[in-house]
């Protein structure tokens, strides 16, 4: 017994070390950025600009790799069985959170995954064509008690889709009809062309129709108005206080992975982010940067994964 114990402490010890001399020499080769989306979306575009400072930073090329599929569900899977060496970091959004709740059966947990940096949030928005009878939040849910008002999204289990059900069904009490469609761009498409009624999408993807005046926004699910839509008032401001509902980018590695690799990889993040130009880059499509440590991050991603199971659960949604 004593024998056992102590080769299972002097293997316990060499680990141990072993895992202190890769974290003082990382990186030591190329990082996979493995993105769960389709090139040019939102994670995508986030990815590509940070990742592309990062490999200055570290000194090692940092290559991005898109393996899309069940709403980053695949990617997160994948990065959750890599080796915990932060040589491979999944890039995904507010789904990884919302995909704890709203999937009935999951082959990874958070507990699968450590949160290494949450550099970028853009709100909800609620937009409007220029020519629907309903120019404020007010008044569009007023015209929703009288007639049918049907609102597009990026499709069913969004965070868009979520967060606009939830408001409608939950805080405003109005019956508003989903429509989902395959993507933040059809939807845009649908209120341009007058077939639906509103979009509710985060405001990366519609930042370029407020600008040229092709749609309107009627409420932004931040805490403050936004530098890119400074017209648009908040839903507080409309009398639905603290509502608050964003998409994001988040960084995540192997659960295991040396805290002085997440350390440097949380540092490398940051520090992307301010740089004069990427910051300006992420500012233009609407994204609010945000720096957090390593505990900041870790508390963020849980307090998302709570307030979407809430809303979650409160719209009895689940996808099997």
């Amino acid at each position: 017994m004593k024998k056992t114990f102590g080769v299972a402490v002097t293997i316990g010890a060499a680990a141990f070390a072993a895992g202190t001399v890769q974290a003082q020499t990382f990186p030591e080769q190329r990082i996979s950025m493995v993105v769960g989306y389709s090139a040019g979306g939102f994670a995508d575009t986030v990815a590509r600009i940070i990742a592309e400072r990062m490999s200055n930073s570290l000194g090692q090329p940092v290559v991005v790799e898109n393996q899309p599929g069940a709403a980053s569900n695949v990617a997160a899977l994948s990065v959750s069985r890599a080796d915990a060496d932060g040589y491979t970091i999944l890039a995904t959004t507010t789904s990884v959170a919302i995909n704890q709740t709203l999937y009935g059966s999951l082959e990874y947990s958070m507990d699968d995954l450590i949160a290494v940096a949450v550099p970028v949030a853009a709100p909800e928005v609620l937009a409007v064509h220029p020519e629907f009878p309903a120019q404020t939040l007010g008044d569009f849910l007023a015209y929703a008690g009288d007639n049918a008002v049907t609102y597009a999204t990026a499709g069913v289990g969004s965070g868009s889709h979520i967060a606009a059900g939830y408001f409608y069904s939950e805080l405003a009490g109005v019956n508003a009809i989903h429509v989902p469609f395959g993507g933040g761009a059809p939807a845009v498409g649908a209120v341009l062309g007058q077939q639906v009624g509103a979009t509710a999408i985060t405001i990366p993807g519609i930042a370029s129709q407020f600008e040229s005046g092709g749609l309107n926004c009627i409420a932004v699910a931040a805490p403050e108005r936004v530098a890119i839509a400074p017209d648009c008032p908040t839903y507080s401001e409309a009398g639905f206080d603290g509502f608050v509902a964003q998409s994001w980018v988040g960084f995540f590695v192997p659960s295991g992975t040396d805290a002085a690799i997440v350390a440097a990889l949380n540092a490398a993040v940051n520090e992307a982010i301010v740089d004069p130009v990427a910051a300006e880059r992420l500012a233009t499509i609407g994204n609010t940067i945000q720096i957090l440590d390593v505990a900041e991050t870790d508390a963020f991603v849980r307090g998302e994964v709570s307030s979407w199971a809430e809303r979650v659960q409160a719209l009895d949604l689940r996808v099997d």
